[in-house]
């Protein structure tokens, strides 16, 4: 009996604990982490990718933090190459269409809604394209 314990206990976790542990925040999740300047929580949640090989979320993350609009570029395009059906291809879309806007490419902003227009046709593109804080609102 003690022995048929121990064995479901060992197979709980081993279902339970990937989840758990490598638990990974979707795009809207991270982004708003982003938007509510929650910058060292971010941090955190790339470093602890650190030595493994890079997903969509850390690519994600590192192009939010990166400070640099062509490095941030960089980064997003990598996702898209790399994960172009995921979740976070529309959060670097978004990302990209933003960049293009202010550096008036307004060709290769487009492009950007054409993709998401056509790849994700039920995605909440606008929901990237506002990053103001939520608490600010109502100062």
């Amino acid at each position: 009996m003690i022995m048929r314990a121990y064995i479901f206990s060992f197979l709980l976790f081993c279902l339970v604990a990937p989840a758990i542990l490598g638990q990974t925040l979707s795009a809207r999740e991270i982004f708003e982490l982003y938007k509510r300047e929650n910058f060292e929580e971010l941090k955190k949640l790339s470093a602890s990718q650190a030595g493994k090989p890079e997903t969509a979320a850390d690519l994600y993350i590192k192009a939010l933090l990166a400070g640099d609009g062509e490095k941030s570029i960089t980064l997003l395009e990598t996702l898209l190459l790399r994960y172009p059906r995921t979740e976070f291809a529309v959060a670097a879309y978004a990302g990209l269409y933003l960049y293009y806007e202010a550096t008036e490419n307004f060709r290769k902003a487009n492009n950007c809604i054409f993709a998401v227009e056509n790849e994700f046709p039920d995605a909440d593109f606008d929901f990237f394209l506002d990053d103001s804080n939520p608490e600010d609102i109502g100062e």
